[in-house]
């Protein structure tokens, strides 16, 4: 099973072993963002959802490697997925 690098809603690539994923598949993952409680109280007296949806699509890197990346959001710079294949060492496809 490949390793799924997470990218945004706090996560800069951190790997995950996920037993189904495809690209073009979206996934649901906790949020890494920290609040503190004064935070959540200002920002929402009702409660929140801690889960997102990630969008699960394919990286092929310098190294010609092919790994999966789920991304929240805007899609991370191609320096940061590098380097983060460099931090975390994922198994590739």
């Amino acid at each position: 099973m490949p390793d799924l690098m997470l990218f945004g809603e706090g996560w800069k690539g951190e790997k995950r072993s996920i037993r189904v994923a495809e690209p073009d598949d979206y996934i649901s993952y906790m949020s890494k963002i920290e609040y503190t409680q004064s935070q959540l109280e200002l920002a929402a007296p009702e409660p929140l959802a801690f889960k997102h949806s990630f969008r699960v699509s394919t990286f092929h890197s310098k190294s010609g490697q092919d790994y999966l990346i789920a991304v929240s959001g805007d899609k991370p710079q191609v320096e940061w997925v590098e380097q983060a294949i460099l931090a975390y060492q994922p198994a590739p496809l």
